[in-house]
């Protein structure tokens, strides 16, 4: 099935604007157009300091490559450069991987800035003041990943009371996020509120009645 016509394809992947002044790429529509050697490509990629994903055309063989990951210590643009390598019957060049130290939180000044008030002037300071202190971080108010990975270090710091400031607050800007209202029900048991946990759990189980972990939670 044709999704698009050709006309309408070429328009999408169509080089308009320069990214740069000396850059070699330019923007179409939605998408990098790029000149890499002899041929050329059409791309995007993107990433919340968390995670990150590429998406890229090779129309010239008509291929299509998605990458992503599930951490910042490898970056998809440098696997997807050695699928195509690979594919054009080329030596792939090695995938930088960062060391075991890395810890991308604290690349991030949303997640770094966020953590450390938490840390330093307590939970209820932090939810009384969270839209404000996030948005002068630079968060993006669409996008909840960063506040996840917040959260991930406070329970495995078993900062619980913090746990619980931070996915308050993460259920509140985003009250459709299942895994927001399943770890601060964990937040809140550990912190012996049992009640709140199961209210939590309740409203997660809610929003995703099957294949929800909260629901095990709840019998127990």
């Amino acid at each position: 099935h044709v999704v698009m016509p050709e006309s309408a394809v070429k328009k999408l992947f169509t080089p308009y604007v320069k990214e740069g002044p000396n850059a070699p790429s330019y923007y179409g529509y939605g998408w990098v157009v790029q000149q890499a050697g002899e041929k050329q490509v059409i791309w995007h990629n993107g990433g919340n300091g968390v995670f990150n994903a590429f998406m890229g055309f090779d129309l010239e063989n008509d291929m299509c490559i998605v990458a992503s990951s599930n951490t910042m210590k490898v970056i998809t643009d440098d696997i997807s450069i050695g699928i195509t390598a690979i594919i054009d019957g080329k030596p792939a060049p090695a995938v930088e991987v960062r060391s075991a130290d890395f810890d991308p939180m604290f690349e991030n000044k949303v997640s770094k800035t966020a953590y450390n008030i938490l840390l330093e002037r307590g939970p209820a300071y932090f939810k009384a003041n969270a839209e404000t202190i996030l948005k002068d971080a630079g968060f993006d108010f669409q996008d909840d990943m960063q506040l996840l990975s917040i959260g991930k270090h406070l329970e495995d710091a078993e900062k619980w009371e913090e746990g619980v400031a931070l996915f308050e607050t993460y259920t509140k800007l985003f009250p459709n996020i299942v895994i927001a209202w399943n770890r601060l029900g964990i937040c809140r048991k550990n912190l012996g509120d049992k009640a709140g946990a199961k209210a939590a759990w309740e409203q997660s189980v809610k929003l995703r009645p099957n294949g929800n972990p909260a629901a095990k939670w709840l019998e127990e």
